[in-house]
């Protein structure tokens, strides 16, 4: 299986990201099967049984649709993003005379 669908999957469990889940959703809802693996993997942990089938859902979709799962890639890969850019955290101590400005790099996976 490919990673991603199970980093999807887990994401999805955890609710972690809105644009994502409305896509897998409206997808998964079309099928009996993908609509009751997306409603147990709610909630579950990450590497539980639930997760890993809803990872095939979503996989099994995707295979058959390939716009699908050109959205489902650039969906997770703006996700990835805005985590690896909200995660920042700058600290500052000791005294400053004026203004404070710190300058860095992102660095995207």
């Amino acid at each position: 299986m490919d990673p991603i669908f199970t980093e999807i999957a887990t994401t999805l469990a955890t609710k972690a990201a809105g644009g994502l889940w409305d896509l897998v959703k409206a997808k998964l809802s079309k099928r009996k099967d993908g609509a009751a693996a997306l409603e147990l993997a709610k909630d579950a942990p990450p590497e539980s049984a639930r997760v890993h089938v809803l990872a095939e859902e979503i996989q099994r979709d995707a295979a058959a649709d390939p716009v699908f799962e050109q959205a489902l890639r650039v969906h997770w890969q703006q996700a990835n993003i805005s985590q690896v850019t909200t995660n920042i955290t700058n600290t500052f101590s000791g005294r400053a005379d004026g203004p404070v400005i710190q300058v860095g790099q992102q660095f995207n996976k």
